[in-house]
């Protein structure tokens, strides 16, 4: 093995010597929803019974107690009666159940400290699901769920239309007049009267108000892409005797309604940061979307008037679907009569589409949840505040998502908001909640939520690195580019986990469950809790019967945070040992496995990064060598009689190595003015006291190290040169250099001695 490389001397006689090195360095080596299957496979989840508020609902003012269609709050906690085992998977919240359009929200039990402080970052961590995506009709999916942040009057009482509105948007109530007769059992549409649509204002005053909502459409709600046919959900009261006059009410299914030609609203909240935000997609603001069938996520104002426009009906398509010429049999006859209709779209910022159906993991096993991980960032005097999301980000076993899924691609982004929205909440606390919603569809799926971690308990992180110990403790991510050990390399799989100081309880009675990855022979574990004054505490754990098996479960000795004098640890490391097996001649790839660490109060989870060990005949050797780039020499005059010029900046050469004993050299044909060369030569001195070496064409030996080190080691040769050792610059006083820029070449070699 050998390793060549030329530097570039610059020398000036003013005088002003200058070595320029140019080195390089190189490193040798269904159809139909199954309820049971669904819950069954649900992820362990917290019981949030204590924590919201579900199943409550109050009329605001706007809505009329006798024509309101949306009054009944369909959400409950869901209890797995099947599941005995330790940790129950039967707190699942469900939001909307059956194919009568329902409507369901959970809002958070401010008593119980479940909110959102709007001056503090706080992070939700939840998983979902929508349904599988089967069949041909996309309806099957529909509606979906929001996450929503809300300040309104009527708190976790509050409730939005259903369908598109998914429990928190305004309820956009078109209305066509009705008649029957005394002699007559059926009501007849008027044709004399034109239809009541919503106005902007209006569908506002009906939505959850003062409110932000992350929008998870699983239904495209377009009239343009899909024409779907107005769902009537209800009637005002009758009234008069021999003729009597009712309104029926229908929802349009226009809240997704693209329409770019549409000027976007400048007064639209936070309009300059979404407008020059250059991350948010296709689109940072606009009206509609261009969903997938199968969903798109969104933030939207619910309570805004800003959020919902005003589409002329007779405009949007080129047929005549939404003017079907008096057919007394479709509503859009008369919700268009005279081609005077309307219909609301709704103003969305950061559209993405997204597969809000079940995916199916790397061996062909249906996927049903989604994770989703909602951090709340506060504003800034130099920024407003943001809400982050990262869906998908983790596969149902806690492992991270890093594609072994389809259907399943992790979606994130991070989007501005107005914290004006919320208006002047007490003690800047608000509420926060899902919602969700059901169309019609005869095989319509539930709307599900099982939460992990949320503001009223505890917020931790997870993290797995794995460190080769052989190869001079070098840490493996899953962004690492080089993931490779060697067989027989000694590794540690570092677990770390840590407290965030935005929770409101310590991470309690913690109990980790870790999946070992295979083709690692397993020794101990240690167990490290870090103070908050820098103290730790290690726990050994010795080698067990789980740890042959690739297992490692441990009920953590210490709560992880300092909100009780319990403890005042704030993060911990698991760490268990082992030493790298692959008894074949080819490299092996190592699958990522997952960890769970189940708090009674927070759960969160992570995976090892997936790794490569090479086979035995592989040899794991490195010889790598780094040069500075410049190195100056003192300046002399013409004339000047100073025999030995020195260094005037940090000139740095090292070389690092594994199983590779090594010989440096150097070698250097002269400095050179343009012909003229430069009378003096370039030596080297090991100390003030040794010999000079004088450096010329044929190498000469700088420095070396016998040994064949079995971990990675660096050999700083510069580290201890001192003003009268290193690289120095020997002048011929017997003769007179000109003054002049003198530039050469040097060549540095380090070569495997064996």
């Amino acid at each position: 093995m050998k390793k060549y490389f030329q530097t570039k001397i610059c020398l000036a006689v003013c005088f002003l010597f200058l070595f320029d090195t140019l080195a390089s360095s190189q490193v040798v080596n269904a159809a139909s929803e199954d309820f049971s299957d669904v819950i069954n496979e649900a992820p362990v989840g917290l019981d949030i019974s204590k924590y919201f508020d579900v199943g409550k609902f109050e009329l605001n003012d706007s809505e009329d107690s006798t024509a309101y269609p949306y009054q009944t709050n369909s959400s409950s906690v869901y209890e797995n009666a099947s599941d005995t085992s330790d940790t129950k998977n039967g707190k699942v919240l469900v939001l909307a159940k059956g194919n009568s359009g329902v409507t369901g929200a959970a809002w958070s039990n401010l008593d119980s400290d479940n909110y959102i402080d709007i001056t503090k970052k706080q992070t939700v961590s939840v998983w979902l699901y929508f349904g599988s995506g089967d069949g041909d009709d996309p309806q099957q999916n529909g509606e979906g769920i929001s996450l929503v942040l809300q300040n309104d009057a009527r708190g976790t009482s509050a409730m939005g239309s259903g369908y598109q509105g998914l429990g928190v948007l305004g309820f956009d109530q078109s209305e066509v007049k009705s008649n029957k007769t005394l002699l007559s059992s059926s009501w007849s549409p008027d044709p004399t009267t034109n239809s009541k649509i919503n106005t902007p204002d209006n569908a506002a005053k009906m939505a959850v108000n003062n409110s932000i909502a992350l929008d998870f459409n699983s239904q495209s709600n377009s009239l343009i892409s899909k024409l779907w046919e107005p769902i009537l959900v209800g009637h005002t009261a009758a009234s008069g005797l021999v003729v009597s006059s009712r309104y029926d009410e229908y929802t349009l299914n226009s809240y997704g309604t693209a329409k770019d030609s549409v000027a976007l609203p400048t007064d639209y909240p936070e309009y300059s940061s979404i407008i020059s935000n250059t991350t948010l997609g296709e689109h940072n603001l606009r009206l509609g979307n261009s969903a997938d069938p199968y969903g798109v996520i969104s933030l939207t104002y619910p309570g805004k008037a800003v959020t919902y426009h005003q589409l002329d009906l007779d405009s949007l398509r080129g047929d005549s679907l939404l003017n079907p010429n008096g057919d007394a049999s479709n509503p859009w006859t008369f919700i268009n009569t005279g081609k005077n209709g309307k219909a609301l779209s709704t103003y969305q910022v950061g559209a993405k589409n997204a597969s809000l159906i079940d995916g199916t993991d790397a061996d062909g096993n249906p996927i049903y949840w989604h994770h989703l991980t909602f951090t709340w960032t506060p504003k800034t005097s130099t920024s407003p505040a943001t809400i982050t999301y990262k869906f998908n980000d983790k596969m149902p076993d806690g492992s991270i998502n890093n594609g072994q899924g389809s259907s399943y691609n992790e979606i994130s982004e991070t989007i501005p908001v107005d914290v004006s929205a919320f208006g002047n909440p007490t003690d800047n606390k608000i509420f926060w909640g899902l919602t969700g919603s059901n169309n019609t569809d005869s095989n319509v799926y539930s709307k599900l939520a099982v939460f992990e971690s949320i503001p009223a308990l505890a917020t931790g992180t997870a993290e797995t690195t794995i460190y080769d110990v052989s190869d001079d403790n070098k840490a493996i991510t899953d962004s690492s580019t080089d993931n490779t050990v060697y067989n027989g390399d000694s590794l540690n799989f570092d677990y770390n986990l840590a407290w965030d100081d935005t929770s409101r309880q310590n991470w309690q009675s913690i109990a980790a469950d870790l999946n070992l990855p295979s083709d690692v022979d397993y020794k101990s574990a240690t167990i490290t809790y870090h103070g908050t004054n820098g103290d730790s505490t290690v726990e050994t754990i010795a080698k067990s019967s789980d740890l042959s098996n690739n297992e490692f479960k441990y009920k953590l000795a210490h709560d992880l945070g300092t909100k009780n004098s319990n403890s005042d640890y704030t993060s911990a490391d698991i760490v268990v040992n082992g030493t790298a097996d692959n008894q074949t001649n080819s490299a092996i790839t190592v699958d990522a496995e997952p960890a769970s660490f189940d708090g009674s109060n927070a759960i969160e989870t992570t995976s090892t990064p997936k790794f490569v060990i090479d086979g035995q005949n592989v040899v794991n050797k490195i010889l790598d060598l780094e040069v500075s780039l410049k190195l100056n020499f003192q300046s002399i005059n013409y004339g000047s009689t100073k025999k030995i010029l020195g260094r005037t900046n940090d000139f740095d050469v090292s070389v690092t190595s594994l199983k590779n004993p090594w010989v440096l050299r150097a070698s250097t044909t002269g400095l050179y003015n343009g012909s003229q060369p430069f009378y003096g030569n370039l030596i080297y001195k090991d100390s003030a006291t040794s010999d000079q070496i004088v450096l010329s064409s044929t190498p000469q030996t700088i420095d070396e190290d016998l040994t064949s080190h079995t971990t990675k080691t660096v050999d700083d040769i510069s580290d201890d040169w001192t003003s009268n050792s290193g690289l120095l610059l020997e002048n011929d006083t017997s003769k007179e250099n000109k003054a002049g820029q003198y530039t050469g070449t040097l060549n540095w070699t380090a070569i495997n001695s064996l």
